[in-house]
């Protein structure tokens, strides 16, 4: 089981970190070669929890009773927020 979010990125004087809903941390982002965006990957690792669930919904939108109106609604919401979260990870990737 993973732990619950959502994720927010938090910097400090010690490091930049990954931390969940609950108290603590999940990842510290180090920086492993010359030129890597810290910030982006924890944003990125930060975005997971939204990214997971994004991804459930796609998997689930023929899932249920089918109706052409339902499926056009829900898959103009899930491309906004698919969009959205790509946004917010910064379009480095």
């Amino acid at each position: 089981m993973h732990t619950e979010g959502p994720y927010r990125v938090v910097k400090s004087n010690s490091g930049t970190f990954v931390c969940g809903a609950a108290p603590g941390r999940i990842a510290e982002v180090l920086m492993c070669r010359t030129g890597q965006d810290v910030e982006a990957d924890a944003n990125l690792l930060a975005a997971s929890w939204e990214l997971l669930s994004i991804a459930r919904r796609w998997a689930a939108l023929d899932a249920g009773s089918w109706a052409v109106a339902r499926h056009a609604n829900e898959k103009a919401e899930l491309l906004r927020d698919t969009r959205a979260i790509i946004a917010k990870c910064g379009n480095h990737y």
